[in-house]
């Protein structure tokens, strides 16, 4: 699997189209043409995410999918080591069965310290448990494991689009 980070060269891979299926190929019919990925002004979209998941696979995916976005992420295995790390957070993606306290309680703790993060969930539990297990006051979602890089940032992006002043 192909990473692809701001400002590093992709090669992109272009059938020749102009020659007619008819016509044998006389050379090469793809060309790798090399493209600059030129990085965005627009930084709005990129979160500083905090994710919390004792499973170090899932950790190591989560983080891949974020950096690959654009995010900045910084990771803990366990939720007390993750206090930490909370300042400056735009986002808080946590496990819910984490050792010692569940995601729900971390998640508790981190907002009596001060955060104001919201938060994402994921679970490979009962959706709707954990869900029915949100205060009305937070700004959390939670995600079903597994699921797909698209799911992931899908939650993100409903998760600015809640936060967003109107």
């Amino acid at each position: 699997v192909a990473q692809r980070t701001t400002g590093e060269m992709v090669t992109l891979v272009i059938r020749d189209l102009s020659r007619s299926s008819a016509e044998p190929p006389q050379g090469p019919v793809d060309r790798a043409i090399p493209i600059i990925q030129v990085p965005s002004n627009d930084d709005s979209n990129q979160l500083k995410i905090l994710v919390i998941d004792d499973n170090k696979d899932v950790l190591k995916l989560v983080v891949r999918i974020l950096t690959s976005a654009g995010h900045t992420v910084t990771s803990s295995l366990n939720s007390v080591d993750a206090t930490q790390h909370l300042e400056g957070k735009d986002l808080l993606i946590l496990d819910y069965n984490l050792p010692g306290e569940n995601g729900l309680e971390a998640y508790a703790r981190f907002l009596s310290l001060g955060s104001i993060a919201p938060a994402i969930f994921i679970t490979g539990y009962n959706v709707t448990e954990v869900e029915e297990a949100l205060k009305p006051e937070w700004h959390a979602t939670v995600l079903k494991k597994p699921f797909m890089s698209e799911d992931i940032l899908q939650s993100i992006s409903s998760v600015q689009t809640l936060l967003r002043p109107s």
